[in-house]
């Protein structure tokens, strides 16, 4: 019965709280592995990670980029499978509205970074910057390709 009691309070810890417990198993009493996390936290602290909205900006810009290289993939097969030119007009419509979307959420995460190496005084964060610019400078290039085939398809009229 003790076991099944213990082997249940540490489901509910983390991996990382039972890697700071690094309790023997003879000492294993709910007051030992309580008092034991609260000393090794306030000694160690917790491991710092990603402030929320750097990550939910990073997960968006991640998305916007690999969703605008399927649609330049979808659409330079388009081209040799001859897709209906309505078709590869909707595409590029496409990969436009998804190029400035990846512009928007890179530029403001490579800002967050940046605000964050201020704040917390930490240079992982200039990594951070680093890695947002290499989407926003794709995003730039593409927008701009994308649209410019898409004005050119549409032919000029005077």
């Amino acid at each position: 019965m003790s076991e099944e009691k213990t082997e249940a309070n540490f489901e509910l810890l983390s991996d990382k709280e039972i890697e700071l417990l690094d309790v023997e198993e003879e000492q294993t009493s709910n007051d030992f592995a309580i008092s034991e996390i609260a000393t090794k936290i306030q000694s160690e602290g917790l491991p710092k990670s990603l402030p929320m909205f750097l990550r939910l900006t990073r997960r968006a810009v991640v998305f916007f980029f690999c969703m605008l290289v399927s649609l330049i993939v979808l659409f330079v097969v388009g081209n040799f499978q001859h897709f209906v030119d309505s078709n590869q007009r909707l595409l590029l419509f496409f990969c436009t509205i998804d190029a400035i979307m990846l512009l928007f959420f890179s530029a403001f995460a490579f800002v967050e970074s940046i605000v964050c190496i201020f704040i917390e005084g930490r240079i992982r964060y200039a990594f951070y910057a680093l890695f947002f610019l290499i989407p926003f400078v794709f995003a730039l290039i593409f927008a701009l390709l994308s649209r410019s085939l898409l004005l050119l398809s549409e032919g000029f009229s005077i």
